[in-house]
């Protein structure tokens, strides 16, 4: 009788996982078909706010846009340094070559 036992048992524990696992299996299903729910929900309130945004905006008159004032910028000159005068040789001297 052990063995009948033994093999009741283990049928038995077989027969509970595959339970739990059937239960686990409808609870996940029906937290997807809710989250789907909430997103096809969600999505239609997004749709009806937007939808009634275009039509307000459609309805409204256009803004006249204001003119923009232009301001001319001053443009900045920067003097350039002073260049020193060139030195002129003293009559009579000569200029030294260098190519020579």
């Amino acid at each position: 009788m052990n063995n009948d036992d033994r093999a009741h048992d283990v049928a038995e524990s077989s027969f509970k996982k595959k339970e739990r696992r059937l239960q686990e299996g409808k609870k996940a299903m029906a937290e997807h078909n809710a989250a789907m729910r909430a997103d096809d929900a969600k999505t239609a309130r997004l749709r009806a706010l937007r939808l009634a945004r275009d039509a307000a905006a459609a309805a409204a008159p256009p803004e006249v846009a204001k003119p923009r004032l232009r301001i001319k910028k001053k443009k900045i000159t920067v003097a350039s340094p002073p260049v020193a005068p060139a030195i002129e040789p003293a009559e009579g001297e000569k200029l030294h070559d260098r190519s020579e």
